[in-house]
């Protein structure tokens, strides 16, 4: 493009006048007496996802969390990593160069991981960057939002992580008001959602009706916050099939998913095993923990917000471990009990409150009693004990944390055994028992996400029971089943799976209909699987089985997993249908196999779509298949900008320096922010800068000699802003400028 010498003039009188750009505010422009900030504002709690490729494990994935404050050139802070990592833990530094912004994740005493922002909109609150391991050679991207301020509300997870309307949930996290009704909760319908209940760091509510899946917001008077992961209602229920096995170590039967849903734990006869729910294949085999005696297998529990991993160890206690690598961390067991005395099924002999602060522990033992652990102090106290002979064998969470269930068994069959319901902090017996029958042999319970119901699987009575949990009574008992050991529920509600440890099978249970529908588990060159722990996906699509006698973990369901991967330097997301992917957030989501799932690009302003990459990802029409499919969306910067409007509104300053992150341009940012938005005629400026800048800055990137220009035109701008004595003749400068642009309407660019 030719630049008449007349608009070449006009073009190097804008870009002078570049203090009148901007995006967003960001530290202080040097008052006082103070040296200018020369990094963006990234201040607060940011959230997203990560992907990329590991030379040993091939495509990487998962997503992140950093806690930042600004230091004077950068920010540090913390910051964790879920999904496909070793170590999750680790401290955030970033440094603002003139063009750019670098930093780390130290995640002692796995590998540093090197990072750079490639694009950043302070308008919108949203990044992009790329990350890169010098050791393993691992490298890819990131993308994330601002989820949270400083000194507002923040919203860490929210437990369970996805659920139908009218599922309670229990939102965790800090700054919330302690009023319930100065906290209002968005999820998407615009309709804030009924708070039940409500302290300084834990809500509980309800999914209201006509929602879809997104992050959900929550206003207080403070501020408002912003889930880190959306929440899913696209929930489902296991399709009534039997798929892959995965070989474990000896005697599996306590089992569960990450909230994530991408990890299965699996506790066997003194190890753990972690299954990726992505391919069936261990990740993480055998890892050891104290085999004392024979019903260590008992019950294993992953903590909501995907750090944790608790299971019973016999004479040990309760094994805390890490849940990337399922290590036992020490210092975090809790020590003092025993769980467990012989080798009986007991698969739910664990759990956790719905914020993850409290554990559960039922000890499977002759005149036992259930711990309630504190599990910052790691401190417990017990239950009276339920009675001479009587062994509690599983306990269950109400959705809304108010009660605890156990199912108290007498081997004996001398009384009826029943369901006792606990006060969640102390213990101590919060209702009348809710009687089974003599010789009912209760083995497994679980409550119904709108915790309205709870259900009890009689393993010697071949039954289920159905409790009402308004009236503390059994409402139905249903028949048909053989031996029934584990239980669990979809995150929909409409099916209850059964395991029947005596022929091998799944049981689910309609819970409209109370039909049963059965599912064989076959393990191939096994004669008797003997199942005996289930675990249902956050999202329903599948469940993994336990074979006590095979050594075996079995899927139930027919889906596969489709991932997304953002690439490039711009800022996008993606979107599917049907629904299931919002990535950047939510970037791996389940779909039936053979189904065709169309995955959309939205680019963020100042980029542009690119294109797909990934075998069978075509134009983004999607053909799903086991083991699972990889998508790239690739994202290109076109505008080499950062904010709504262009590297924040500096459309002329950020093509002249090469990158929004250029201190100049963020020292014009801020003189925009702090003095030309606050009175008319620099507001005037803004506005006309705005109308006329873009096209002016796509001439400036293409002829180095006009950026030579344009920045030797800036110095003088960037001098006098940063020295506050010269600020009120650069803003006379600007208002003069904009009164004789206004009266210039013929002037053409």
């Amino acid at each position: 493009m030719n630049c008449h010498p007349a608009r070449l003039a006009v073009l190097v009188i804008l870009a002078a006048a570049m203090a009148a750009c901007g995006g967003g505010s960001g530290g202080s422009s040097g008052g006082g007496g103070q040296p200018p900030r020369t990094a963006p504002d990234l201040a607060g709690v940011w959230a997203g996802s990560w992907q990329g490729a590991d030379p040993a494990l091939g495509a990487v994935t998962g997503t992140w969390e950093a806690s930042l404050s600004e230091t004077s050139n950068g920010v540090n802070g913390t910051g964790y990593l879920l999904g496909d990592v070793d170590c999750m833990d680790g401290s955030v530094q970033g440094t603002a160069g003139k063009t750019d912004m670098t930093g780390t994740l130290s995640r002692s005493p796995c590998q540093q991981n090197s990072w750079k922002l490639t694009a950043l909109s302070t308008d919108s609150a949203s990044a992009t960057g790329s990350w890169t391991q010098s050791v393993s050679k691992a490298q890819g991207t990131f993308t994330g939002i601002r989820i949270a301020v400083p000194g507002g509300p923040r919203i860490r997870f929210m437990s369970p992580p996805a659920g139908a309307p009218d599922t309670i949930v229990t939102v965790v996290g800090s700054g919330f008001d302690p009023a319930r009704s100065n906290n209002s909760l968005f999820f998407t319908n615009g309709v804030p959602s009924a708070v039940l209940a409500a302290t300084d760091t834990v809500l509980s509510a309800r999914v209201p009706g006509t929602t879809g899946t997104a992050s959900v917001v929550l206003r207080t008077p403070a501020n408002q916050a912003l889930s880190p992961r959306p929440f899913s209602v696209d929930v489902t229920a296991p399709e009534a099939l039997a798929g892959d096995s995965a070989a474990v170590a000896s005697g599996p039967q306590g089992i569960a998913f990450s909230p994530d849903g991408r990890k299965v734990y699996v506790a066997s006869q003194g190890s753990v095993s972690i299954i990726s729910a992505v391919t069936n294949k261990v990740i993480v085999p055998n890892s050891a923990y104290p085999n004392t005696p024979r019903a260590v297998a008992l019950g294993i529990v992953a903590s909501p917000d995907g750090k944790r991993v608790y299971v019973g160890g016999g004479v040990e206690g309760v094994v805390a471990m890490d849940a990337a690598l399922a290590q036992a961390i020490p210092s975090e067991s809790i020590v003092g009990f025993t769980v467990g005395s012989s080798a009986v099924i007991a698969p739910q002999t664990l759990a956790l409150s719905p914020d993850g602060t409290q554990l559960y522990v039922a000890d499977n033992r002759s005149d036992g009693v259930v711990r309630v652990v504190t599990l910052a102090s790691r401190a417990y106290v017990s239950s009276p004990s339920f009675g001479a002979g009587r062994v509690p064998v599983a306990v269950a969470a109400h959705p809304d944390g108010t009660k605890v269930y156990v199912a108290v068994a007498d081997p004996a069959r001398a009384s009826v055994d029943f369901i006792a319901a606990l006060d969640p902090r102390t213990g101590i017996p919060a209702a009348a028992t809710i009687p089974l029958a003599t010789g009912a042999g209760p083995k497994g319970i679980v409550f119904a996400p709108d915790g309205r119901s709870a259900y009890v699987s009689n393993h010697d009575a071949n039954t289920v029971s159905v409790v009402d949990t308004t009236t503390g009574s059994v409402s139905a008992t249903l028949s048909g089943f053989r031996a029934p050991a584990g239980i669990a529920v979809s995150p929909d509600g409409k099916k209850v799976l059964v395991v029947n440890s005596g022929d091998d099978t799944v049981t689910q249970i309609d819970t409209a209909s109370r039909a049963l529908t059965s599912v064989a588990v076959v393990v191939s060159g096994v004669a008797v699987a003997a199942p005996a722990g289930i675990a249902v996906s956050p999202d329903g699509s599948h469940a993994y089985v336990t074979g006590r006698l095979a050594n075996t973990v079995t899927e139930i369901g027919n889906t596969a997993a489709l991932t997304v991967a953002l690439d490039g330097n711009g800022i996008g997301s993606v979107s599917s249908s049907p629904p299931g992917i919002t990535c950047g957030a939510a970037c791996q989501a389940r779909f039936p196999i053979g189904s065709r799932v169309a995955l959309s690009a939205l680019a963020g302003t100042g980029s542009e779509f690119s294109g797909w990459k990934g075998v069978g990802c075509g134009n983004g029409m999607v053909t799903v298949q086991k083991p699972g499919v990889l998508c790239t969306a690739t994202f290109k910067n076109v505008a080499q900008s950062t904010g709504a409007n262009g590297g924040g509104g500096c459309f002329i300053a950020t093509a002249a320096y090469g990158s929004p992150l250029a201190s100049e341009v963020e020292v014009l940012r801020n003189f925009r922010d702090e003095h030309l938005l606050t009175n008319a005629a620099g507001r005037r400026f803004v506005q006309i800068y705005y109308r006329y800048s873009p096209a002016i800055a796509g001439t400036i990137r293409e002829h180095d000699s006009l950026r030579m220009l344009v920045r030797a035109a800036l110095w003088p701008v960037v001098g006098s802003v940063r020295h506050p004595a010269g600020a009120g003749s650069v803003l006379l400068l600007l208002a003069l400028l904009a009164w004789s642009v206004r009266s210039r309407k013929t002037v053409r660019l």
